[in-house]
C-alpha cells in the first residue's frame, strides 16, 4: 500500500470513526472513540522503514589487458622482384588480486603468441633455422627465452668469435639482458648495456675483463 493510500484511508477510518463518538452517549465513550481514531490514523499514515543492507565487501581487484598486431611488408627484396611478409603477435595481460587488510594475494596471467610468414619462406620451422639464417645476415642476434634455448637454436652456426654475431638473450619478464656470444668484437657487451639502459633492466656480463674492469685487447682492435 502506497502511503497517499494509507493516509486517504486514515482519513476515512478518522471520519467513520468521529461520526461514531458524536453519537456516543457519554464522555467516556466519545473520548475512547477519538482515541482511537486517533491511534488508527497514525499507524495507517506512519510509513515502513526501508532497511538498509550494507554492500557485501569486495575484496578482488581485476583488469584485463589484450593486444593484437598485424604487419603487412611488401617487396623485402625489390631488385629480384620482392616479397611479402606477414607478422600477427597477439598479447593477453590479466590480473586478479586479493587484499584484505594486511593479507593479498596476487595473479596475473600472460599469454603471448606470434608467428611470421614470407611467401619465399612459410613459417620458420624453428629457432635453429631462424639463427642460422641470422647468422649469415645479421650483425646481432636477440632471443626472448631461456639460455638454453637460445644455446641450443645458435649451436649449429657458431663458427669464429671473429665471424659470429653478437648473441644476446633476455628473459620474457625482460629483467635481464645477457650477451651470450661475441661480447668483445661481435659488440654483444655493449649492445647488451644499450638494451638494459633503454628498458631498466639488469645487464649481465660475463666478460673476464668487463667484470674486472680491465683493458681487452680485441675490443680495442675491432674499434681501431
Amino acid at each position: 500500500m502506497t502511503t497517499t493510500s494509507r493516509r486517504a484511508l486514515s482519513v476515512a477510518v478518522a471520519v467513520l470513526v468521529a461520526a461514531i463518538a458524536s453519537y456516543a452517549q457519554t464522555d467516556t465513550t466519545r473520548k475512547d472513540a477519538q482515541a482511537a481514531a486517533a491511534e488508527a490514523a497514525r499507524l495507517l499514515t506512519q510509513t515502513e522503514e526501508t532497511k538498509v543492507v550494507p554492500p557485501k565487501p569486495d575484496y578482488w581487484t581485476r583488469s584485463l589487458m589484450t593486444n593484437v598486431n598485424f604487419i603487412q611488408n611488401s617487396f623485402t627484396n625489390w631488385a629480384k622482384g620482392g616479397y611479402n611478409n606477414y607478422a600477427l603477435s597477439a598479447y593477453i595481460d590479466g590480473k586478479a588480486d586479493w587484499k584484505k587488510d594486511e593479507m593479498y594475494w596476487n595473479n596475473r596471467l600472460q599469454l603471448d603468441y606470434g608467428f611470421l610468414y614470407s611467401d619465399d619462406k612459410p613459417l620458420m620451422q624453428n629457432a635453429q633455422e631462424w639463427a642460422k639464417e641470422g647468422f649469415s645476415q645479421a650483425d646481432a642476434l636477440i632471443f626472448c627465452c631461456a639460455s638454453g634455448i637460445a644455446v641450443r637454436a645458435i649451436a649449429p652456426s657458431v663458427k669464429d668469435k671473429s665471424t659470429d654475431p653478437a648473441v644476446i638473450v633476455l628473459d620474457e619478464r625482460a629483467n635481464y639482458v645477457i650477451p651470450l656470444l661475441s661480447g668483445h668484437i661481435g659488440g654483444a657487451n655493449e649492445l647488451a648495456l644499450l638494451i638494459a639502459g633503454r628498458i631498466g633492466a639488469v645487464p649481465v656480463l660475463t666478460t673476464a675483463t668487463d667484470i674486472n674492469g680491465l683493458f681487452a685487447v680485441d675490443v680495442f682492435a675491432s674499434k681501431n
